[in-house]
Formats: structure tokens, C-alpha cells, sequence
């Protein structure tokens, strides 16, 4: 076996050389040879008489299925050179010599640098940071540049091949047979019901794909470049319109963002270019490819991986939950879809408030729970909020603080101005990503959170002062933090997200919520210019319009040691954090108290 693999490597070698002779070229890197097993190629990196980089593939195997599909690669080429459009035909090989003739094939095509998106064995997925808001969306469109290339014009000349529902059922019956326990016992019967149930839902529609979508075999110029090679086309197939998203969607498993970019363009593509059902008809394809996708990568990590990586138990645990939310269809209908939003999106809530066409939008990535988006349109003057409502959010509770914002704008207080639909009502219903969702339009509030330079007397009176004009309207805020009260230089310019705030005319409530206002701004240490103590004193101040009585100043700042204490035990439950952290991080409510009770002794109220 030695002597023939030692005769067959003499023979490349001499074959090469020929070739590389007729073309007049060098070899200046070896980057892949041929093992007589899995690997049946060479490919050399070489340079002609004027310095021009060419990549020289040879096949070198006896493999006929192998020797077909090598054949196949170089007629696929070709044909997508022609086929795509110019600015997509440099992201694939551009062949400029080759042969298929002769028992040995082999293709030659200009070399173009770049790095690999990672290799999956080693990284087990795209690596981190490669992409952007600017290159993502060139890089994901090539995909649907692919999918609207004619099945019939690479299925009837045999140059692609299938991969279907007896394809699909091979591999993962060879998965399972082969590494025990792959998956839980109880998932296994569950995959095997859902591929019998549902394969005709998933194999509807077709189209054509690389379908050999590994990292190493897709190249980026440099980071965050919107310069692209797919190489090594031997795979191409005809597979089910979900495979390329299902794909790139569990290689992203390291950045949430991508994953969920990569759902929605195909998602989009489908409903805006075809219609609803095709978009049904891809989301079947996505739950059925992921599955199938799913169980292939959980094999090749333990199979093939390195169990000692660090990224090895991140990559299964996420392979192992994106199985368990296609079997459950949960992966189709995300709950927060901050990630999800498109243009698309925000261009469905603009028409339904006649707003016009959207022309600038924003989403704030960093919002709890719900997803905001600040919004310009064509037919409105100003910009607005689109505030899509998270699935947890009761529709009491939106009514409720809609209802708040709505009163106290009609009041001139800063904030946002409830827009009703056409229907009059103060939010809307839109059905986004497999699930019913509200939405807001709200005005938006010009500002933004108090900086160093402007936390000064003037801006901490304004802030008391605010609060008490709020009150004033019979109603709380609940979370009147340095995060929902809004500057232009040192005053305050409006008040948003009164999401725990409620309609009362309690004076104990009004007490308590100017209390714990003043706790919040003293434990929050961003943006601080004075002390805690003079801070304390304007915030009153502004609030009453001076310092109240002595009584009623004693129990306001006992109050404000109360509420320092809840939210210092709220932060002891729920943060998880090393106990040096936490010991550090605890400090501030320390130091907080231990201010209040300065205040109480300065003026004389222990």
C-alpha cells in the first residue's frame, strides 16, 4: 500500500510539472495534497513570468463519484460566471486553464487572498468578529443572488447533484449508528417523527447551493471586507430553500446578532419576492434543514473535534438548543425579536399608521426587554419611536403606561406622544416572525442621559423639579433613574419608559417614589461632577421648591436608606458575579447610605 501511494505521488508530482510547464508557471505554496483517502486533490499556489497569481487544482484519485464531481465543479463554475450578476462573478473561482479530457482533470483560476471565515474542526463555526453592519448584508445577498439561479439549468446537465430526502435520511441514520447517544434517547424519536411527518413540507421548494458552506471553504479579504471567494464547488446541489440559512445559522452560533440576521433576510426574501406561502414553505425548510444540519455538526464535533477546546462545550450546547427550538418550532417564532427587526418590519408598522416610506431607522440594541427603534419617514416631519412590545409585556401593562404617556404629554410634560392607529386605539397588533406582537409609534423625545459636564446644581434641581411636576398629574414614574431621564446640556428635556409607573393620588406613593428616585441616581455612579450630599440637596430642592421641614426632611432620607437597601438586595440576588466583584460592587451602596446619614447630621436631624 506504501509502494503505491509513494508510485502515485512520483506520478502527481511528474504530472504537475507538466502542466505547470505548459502554463509557464511556478509553485509558490503547497496549500492542500492529495492522501489517496478523503482528501483527492492537489492545490498549489503559483505565479507566472509577470507575477500573476494563479491556484492550480488537480484531481488525484480513483474515486469515479469523486472524479465526477471535480468534473462537475469546473462546468458549475463556469456556468455562474455567467450566470450571476458581474459584482457576485469575482466571489467565485475565475478558471483560466483547464482540462477534463485526460484521466487526471484539473482547473486553474486566479488566486485571491484572503482568510478563512474559520475551520470547523478547530473553531467549530465562523469566528468572531469578521462581520459588520456593512459587510453582512453583501456578504448574506449572494445567497439569494444563488437561490434565484435556475435549478434547471445545472439539474438537466447533471452538473448538480441532489441532495434530498433519501440523502437527508442516509446521513443522519449513519450519524446515529455510528456515535452512540449522539443526541438524548427521547430526541432521537422525535426526529425521526418530524422528518416522516413533515419531509414534503420541507422539500416543496428548491434551489441551488455551494451546500459545502464550512468556513475554511468561504475567504474574506480582511475583517469587516465585503470581498468574498467561495471555493471548492464540488457539492453544488439542488437542496431545500432552508439549507443555506439553516447552515449559516448554527455556523453564527457564537454571535446571536448574525443568527438572527441570517433568519430574517431569508425569511424576508421569500415573503417579499414570492409571498406568504413561500415564506411558509421556507420556514418548514428551516426547521427541517436545521435538524438535519443540527445532528451533522453534533457528530463531526465529537467525531472529529477537539474535546479539550474551550469553545467545544459552547459549540454542542448550542448545536443541542437550536435541535431542541426546531423540533419545537420555537426557532421560527422568537419571543424577543430585538435581533429580528428589519426594514421590512419597521416599513409594515409605518403603513399602518399611513406613514409613508421609511427613510432612516435605528434600533437600540441595548433596551430591556422590548425592542425600540427611533424611526423617520417620508410623510412625517419628525422622527418617531416604534416600540415593538416583548411577548411577556400583559396587555394591561402597555395599556397602562401608554395610557400615562398619553395624559401627561396632553399635560406638557416632556415625553413621548402616543400616536393612535387609524382605528384610534393607543397601540397596534402585527404578526412578526410566527407570532402577534404590539407595537407603539410614539414621538421622539430630543435628549439624552445626564453627561459629567452637565451634573451641576442646575441639572439636579431640574430633575427634582420634574418629578414633582409628574407627581403633580396624580402620577408615579417607578423607575426614575438616570437611564429614563433625559438632558440638553443641564436641563432636563423629557421622561421616558413608564413601564412600572401607575395613575395615583396616594401621597405615601408620591413619597416613595421620590424616595426611591433619589436612591437610584445615588447608587448609579456614572456621570457624577459633585457629592452625593450637595447632589441630595438640589434634587429636594428643586422638588419642593426648597428644603422642607425638618420632620418630614428626617423621614424622606430614612425612606432613602430604605430604598438604597432593596435595590442593594436586588443586586445581591440576581447579579452573578465573583465575590471580589460583588464585594467591589457592593461598595457604592455602602458609600451611599454612609452619605445620607451625613446629610441627616449636617443639618442636625440624627
Amino acid at each position: 500500500m506504501k509502494v503505491k501511494k509513494l508510485m502515485n505521488k512520483e506520478y502527481y508530482t511528474n504530472l504537475t510539472q507538466k502542466i505547470l510547464s505548459k502554463h509557464k508557471l511556478k509553485i509558490t505554496e503547497i496549500i492542500r495534497e492529495a492522501d489517496g483517502m478523503s482528501i483527492r486533490s492537489y492545490v498549489y499556489r503559483t505565479i507566472d513570468s509577470d507575477e500573476n497569481q494563479y491556484v492550480l487544482k488537480l484531481f488525484a484519485s480513483e474515486d469515479v463519484d469523486a472524479k465526477r464531481r471535480f468534473i462537475n465543479e469546473i462546468k458549475a463554475i463556469k456556468l455562474l460566471n455567467k450566470q450571476l450578476p458581474f459584482k457576485y462573478r469575482k466571489w467565485i473561482p475565475r478558471i483560466r486553464w483547464y482540462s477534463v479530457k485526460n484521466k487526471d482533470p484539473y482547473f486553474i483560476y486566479r488566486y485571491r487572498k484572503g482568510d478563512q471565515l474559520g475551520q470547523f474542526v478547530k473553531d467549530f463555526g465562523i469566528k468572531w468578529g469578521i462581520f459588520h453592519d456593512n459587510n453582512f448584508p453583501v456578504f448574506i445577498e449572494f445567497f439569494g443572488v444563488m437561490h434565484e439561479v435556475p435549478v434547471k439549468m445545472l439539474s438537466n446537465n447533471d452538473i448538480a447533484e441532489s441532495w434530498g430526502e433519501r440523502t437527508a435520511k442516509k446521513e443522519i441514520q449513519y450519524y446515529f449508528e455510528n456515535v452512540k447517544g449522539l443526541i438524548p434517547t427521547a430526541d432521537y424519536d422525535r426526529v425521526i417523527t418530524f422528518f416522516d411527518k413533515y419531509k414534503n413540507r420541507a422539500f416543496k421548494r428548491r434551489c441551488i447551493s455551494h451546500r459545502d458552506l464550512y468556513p475554511e471553504n468561504i475567504l474574506i479579504k480582511e475583517k469587516k471586507s465585503k470581498s468574498f471567494t467561495f471555493l471548492d464547488w464540488e457539492y453544488i446541489s439542488v437542496v431545500p430553500i432552508g439549507y443555506d440559512a439553516a447552515f449559516l445559522y448554527l455556523l453564527f452560533w457564537r454571535e446571536e446578532f448574525w443568527k438572527a440576521k441570517v433568519f430574517t433576510y431569508f425569511y424576508n426574501y421569500y415573503e417579499s419576492r414570492y409571498g406568504k406561502y413561500a415564506r411558509r414553505d421556507f420556514v418548514w425548510s428551516f426547521r427541517f434543514s436545521l435538524i438535519i444540519l443540527a445532528i451533522r455538526f453534533l457528530y463531526q464535533l465529537e467525531t472529529y473535534g477537539d474535546k479539550r477546546s474551550v469553545d467545544y462545550e459552547h459549540a454542542k450546547r448550542s448545536y443541542l438548543y437550536d435541535l431542541e427550538q426546531a423540533l419545537k418550532g420555537t426557532v421560527v417564532k422568537p419571543s424577543n425579536v430585538k435581533f429580528y427587526i428589519t426594514k421590512h418590519d419597521i416599513q409594515k408598522v409605518a403603513n399602518l399608521y399611513d406613514l409613508g416610506q421609511v427613510e432612516y431607522y435605528q434600533i437600540f440594541y441595548a433596551s430591556r426587554g422590548n425592542t425600540v427603534v427611533k424611526v423617520k419617514t417620508k410623510d412625517y416631519p419628525r422622527h418617531l419611536i416604534f416600540r415593538f412590545y416583548s411577548q411577556s409585556r400583559s396587555t394591561k401593562f402597555i395599556k397602562n403606561e401608554l395610557s400615562i404617556l398619553d395624559w401627561l404629554s396632553k399635560h406638557d410634560i416632556e415625553t413621548y406622544t402616543v400616536m393612535p392607529d387609524k382605528s384610534g386605539n393607543l397601540y397596534s397588533k402585527i404578526t412578526l416572525y410566527g407570532n402577534l406582537r404590539k407595537v407603539a409609534v410614539l414621538t421622539y423625545v430630543d435628549g439624552s442621559k445626564i453627561r459629567r459636564y452637565w451634573a451641576n446644581e442646575k441639572a439636579s434641581r431640574s430633575a427634582g423639579h420634574m418629578l414633582r411636576r409628574i407627581h403633580d398629574f396624580d402620577v408615579i414614574h417607578g423607575d426614575y433613574s438616570k437611564e429614563n431621564v433625559l438632558y440638553k446640556r443641564n436641563t432636563v428635556s423629557g421622561v421616558i419608559d413608564f413601564e412600572w409607573g401607575r395613575f395615583t393620588k396616594s401621597k405615601n406613593a408620591k413619597f416613595s417614589d421620590l424616595a426611591r428616585a433619589i436612591a437610584l441616581w445615588l447608587v448609579d455612579i456614572r456621570s457624577k461632577k459633585m457629592s452625593d450630599v450637595d447632589f441630595m440637596i438640589f434634587f429636594i430642592e428643586g422638588y419642593f421648591g426648597g428644603i422642607p421641614p425638618k420632620r418630614h426632611f428626617k423621614k424622606l432620607l430614612d425612606a432613602v436608606i430604605d430604598k438604597i437597601e432593596e435595590e442593594r438586595d436586588i443586586f445581591v440576588t440576581t447579579i452573578d458575579l465573583p465575590n471580589y466583584r460583588r464585594k467591589r460592587a457592593s461598595k457604592r451602596f455602602e458609600n451611599a447610605i454612609e452619605n445620607v446619614n451625613t446629610l441627616k447630621t449636617l443639618r442636625n436631624l440624627d
